[in-house]
């Protein structure tokens, strides 16, 4: 989290920095950061699904993986 008060953000910034400039092939290495998180239970339903659709993009993404039509669309509304 940006504002985390036991781990220093920066530190993730650096540690993202040395993976990178480690990587010896062309897949993507990436960092996540949330903006006004905590640790532990009481995290927003939708801060969830949206770290869940972000992870499941990134590993359809870099499998190659072929989605069927329609599929991630966004839902009609009733």
């Amino acid at each position: 989290a940006d504002t985390d008060d036991r781990v220093i953000p920066g530190h993730s910034f650096k540690f993202a920095a040395a993976l990178q400039a480690a990587q010896a092939g062309p897949k993507p290495v990436l960092i996540r950061i949330e903006t006004r998180a905590g640790h532990g239970a009481g995290t927003p339903v939708a801060k969830r699904i949206e770290e869940s659709a972000d992870t499941f993009a990134f590993v359809v993404a870099n499998l190659g993986m072929k989605l069927p039509r329609g599929f991630g669309a966004p839902a009609k509304r009733r």
